[in-house]
C-alpha cells in the first residue's frame, strides 16, 4: 500500500484451500535445495564424451537433453522424488507453523492429526494407530520405488 500498487489491503488466505495452497508453496520452496543438489550430482556424473560424441553425429540442443541428460539424471531425480514424498508425508514444522491444521481442521495432514490426537485430545492409542497407517502408506511408496529399481537393474544385465 505504501508502494501504490494496492489500495485496500490483501487477504491472501480467504479459505482454506488458500491456506493449504500456501502451504504446499513453502514445502516445495523448502525442497528446491536438496533437489538442485540431487539433479546437480546427476549432471556432474555425466561423462562429457557423450556429449561429444552427440556432437559429431549432428545431434542438437534438444535431442542430447532428451537423449542423454534426461536418461542419465532419471535416477537422481527419483531417489530425489522418493525422499521428497517421504518428507513431505512427515511435513510437521511447516504446517503446524503455519496453520495448526485451522482453520476448522481443514488444512490438517496424518502428522498433524495424530499430533492433535496424542497431545490435545489425550488419545495415544488412537495417534499410534493413526502413525502405524502412516508408515505402512510410506513403507508401501517405499517398497514400490525399491522394486522399480531392482527390476531396472535386472533389465540392464
Amino acid at each position: 500500500m505504501k508502494v501504490g500498487l494496492i489500495s485496500a489491503p490483501l487477504n491472501w488466505t480467504p479459505t482454506p484451500g488458500a491456506y493449504f495452497a500456501w502451504e504446499i508453496a513453502c514445502g516445495i520452496f523448502v525442497t528446491i535445495p536438496f533437489v538442485t543438489f540431487c539433479v546437480l550430482s546427476g549432471l556432474q556424473s555425466i561423462d562429457t564424451s557423450y556429449y561429444e560424441a552427440a556432437t559429431v553425429d549432428g545431434a542438437g540442443y534438444f535431442q542430447k537433453l532428451f537423449s542423454i541428460t534426461l536418461p542419465l539424471v532419471k535416477s537422481s531425480l527419483t531417489v530425489a522424488t522418493v525422499l521428497n514424498i517421504i518428507y513431505v508425508f512427515n511435513s510437521f514444522p511447516i504446517i503446524w507453523t503455519m496453520t495448526k491444521g485451522d482453520p476448522a481442521n481443514h488444512t490438517d495432514t496424518l502428522v498433524t492429526y495424530l499430533y492433535k490426537l496424542a497431545f490435545y485430545n489425550g488419545k495415544q492409542g488412537e495417534a499410534s494407530a493413526v502413525s502405524v497407517i502412516g508408515f505402512v502408506i510410506l513403507l508401501v511408496c517405499a517398497s514400490v520405488y525399491m522394486i522399480y529399481t531392482l527390476r531396472k537393474g535386472d533389465d540392464d544385465l
